[in-house]
């Protein structure tokens, strides 16, 4: 393990290495972990370890200072707070992963005759992340087949560096998309209709290509 982290260090203070190669090394590495974290659940059960952990020794405090009333009320504050810590894959599933384009919301109402709280299932319409996914995305889309077959390509000529940036120009790409779509799910439903926000992420991301083209022919000029 040492000399593994000795190599990686040694390839980024390696001045013969350029950094277009050192940046695609630290891009491949960051996608590798991610991948063996995410689909391993790795750090998922350290946190969750450490969270049972904490929780146990707080159930210890809460009898030792069950008689104190102020600081039974501050443990049980830090109680809630370990509760509800959200690991980043809980979130990545609760806000990508969404199969079902009708989510049920449960929301608190208050009954203006009786002035009493009730409890009333809401139908709302969620988004589809295939919808989300495509109409953000379309063009990276799009490049994505074409860079994944790049190796099979007749004209491509394999070497370590090219897989190593062939690689890592899809942890990058992927990441964007990653990341547009998540942009995507923060604007609001609009007019209650999924389908409004699908051709607003179009309008968006066709914008921002024009805007990058333009920069593109303004610097060639």
């Amino acid at each position: 393990m040492i000399e593994s982290f000795k190599e990686i260090i040694h390839l980024f203070t390696d001045k013969s290495k350029s950094w277009g190669y050192k940046t695609a090394v630290f891009i491949s590495i960051i996608g590798v972990v991610f991948l063996v974290d995410f689909c391993f659940n790795v750090s998922y059960n350290i946190t969750l370890n450490n969270k049972i952990s904490q929780l146990e020794k707080i159930q210890k405090l809460k009898i030792g200072y069950s008689n104190d009333t102020l600081k039974l009320k501050k443990i049980e504050q830090i109680e809630n707070q370990v509760i509800n810590k959200v690991h980043y894959t809980d979130y990545i599933k609760e806000n990508l992963f969404e199969s079902s384009n009708i989510k049920i919301v449960s929301k608190t109402v208050a009954s203006s005759t009786k002035n009493q709280i009730k409890k009333a299932s809401i139908t709302k319409p969620s988004f589809s992340l295939f919808w989300m996914v495509i109409t953000s995305n379309f063009l990276l889309i799009i490049i994505l087949p074409f860079l994944i077959f790049m190796p099979l390509f007749p004209s491509t000529k394999i070497t370590s560096e090219v897989l190593l940036g062939w690689f890592a120009s899809l942890v990058f790409i992927s990441g964007i998309i990653c990341f547009i779509t998540w942009i995507s799910y923060q604007i609001p439903l609009v007019l209650n209709n999924p389908n409004y926000n699908y051709i607003l992420n179009f309008i968006i991301h066709m914008a921002f290509i024009i805007l990058i083209a333009r920069m593109n022919k303004n610097k060639q000029n």
